[in-house]
C-alpha cells in the first residue's frame, strides 16, 4: 500500500462521513479499485488512487534523490543520493536541474561520471573550499555558453560555429575543447541540456570518503490551482475505465468523484 493510497482514504474522510473502508485486493489477474467505502447513510463507493504527477519528473528525482515512505506521518522523505568514488577526498553537494526531464535520454550515471572526473580535477588543483566550488562551476558551463567561448576560436585558429550535422564531429570537438560533458553537446539540440551547479564542499566525516551528493530539481514548474490536473488526471480515470478497474467516473466543479453503486 502507498502513501498516496493512505492519503486518498484520509482526504475522502475530509468531505463525506464514512462507516466503513476496505482495502480490495485484486484476486488473480482481475484489477479491482483501491478501496471500497460505505458512508454513514449506508451508500457504497468504489475508490481507485490516481497517480497524476509527472512521470518524467518523477523519474528524475528518482534517479538524484533517495526517497522513504513513513506510512506512520503519511509522508515521503527524500535525501540527497550518494555518489561515493576513491578519486575524491570531499564531499561534494550538487543540484541537478532539468527543463526538460521527458527528453533527456542520459542516465545519472552518465552524468555524474563525468561530474567527478571534473571534480577530481579541483580537487588536484587545491585552494580553498571557495575556490575550489568556483574552480567547479566554471568548469561546468551549459553548451551554449562553450559555444561562445570556443565557437569562433579553437586551437588558436578561426573556426565556424560547430553545428549538429554530425553527433561524431561534435563529440570529438566537445573534446578538442575540453567540454565536460562532450555528449551534452550533441543532446543539446533535441532537449535542453541539464544544468549542474555545484552548492558546496566540505570535509567527509570518515576520512577517505569523498563523494558527491546529488539533488534535483524540475525547472518546468505549473502555477495555479488544481485546474491544470483535471485533465491530466481524466486521462489516468479513462485508463482505469478501460480496464473495469472502475465504474462510472466524472471531473466536474474541481473534485475527482467516483460515483456510487
Amino acid at each position: 500500500m502507498t502513501i498516496e493510497e493512505l492519503l486518498a482514504v484520509r482526504l475522502v474522510r475530509e468531505f463525506e462521513d464514512l462507516a466503513d473502508d476496505e482495502r480490495l485486493e485484486p484476486s488473480g489477474s482481475v484489477p479491482t479499485p483501491d478501496w471500497r467505502v460505505t458512508t454513514a447513510d449506508g451508500r457504497v463507493a468504489d475508490v481507485e488512487v490516481v497517480w497524476a504527477t509527472s512521470e518524467a519528473e518523477r523519474k528524475i528525482e528518482s534517479q538524484f534523490f533517495v526517497e522513504e515512505s513513513d506510512e506512520t506521518g503519511l509522508r515521503r522523505r527524500r535525501s540527497r543520493r550518494q555518489w561515493p568514488d576513491c578519486r575524491l577526498s570531499l564531499v561534494w553537494d550538487v543540484r541537478v536541474y532539468d527543463r526538460a526531464p521527458g527528453s533527456n535520454r542520459r542516465t545519472a550515471r552518465e552524468l555524474v561520471d563525468a561530474l567527478i572526473a571534473v571534480l577530481v580535477d579541483v580537487e588536484a588543483a587545491g585552494g580553498a573550499s571557495r575556490e575550489m566550488v568556483e574552480a567547479a562551476r566554471e568548469r561546468l558551463i551549459d553548451p551554449q555558453e562553450h559555444y561562445e567561448r570556443y565557437g569562433r576560436r579553437s586551437g588558436g585558429r578561426e573556426t565556424s560555429t560547430p553545428c549538429a550535422d554530425s553527433d561524431d564531429f561534435m563529440l570529438q570537438w566537445g573534446r578538442d575543447t575540453g567540454y565536460w560533458y562532450p555528449q551534452q553537446l550533441v543532446d543539446c539540440f533535441e532537449a535542453p541540456p541539464r544544468r549542474v551547479h555545484v552548492l558546496r564542499v566540505s570535509e567527509p566525516e570518515v576520512p577517505g570518503s569523498g563523494m558527491v551528493r546529488t539533488s534535483a530539481a524540475s525547472l518546468s514548474p505549473v502555477f495555479g490551482e488544481y485546474e491544470h490536473m483535471l485533465s491530466t488526471v481524466q486521462r489516468h480515470i479513462d485508463k482505469k475505465t478501460a480496464k473495469r478497474q472502475t465504474r462510472v467516473w466524472r471531473v466536474g466543479g474541481g473534485l475527482v468523484t467516483a460515483e456510487g453503486r
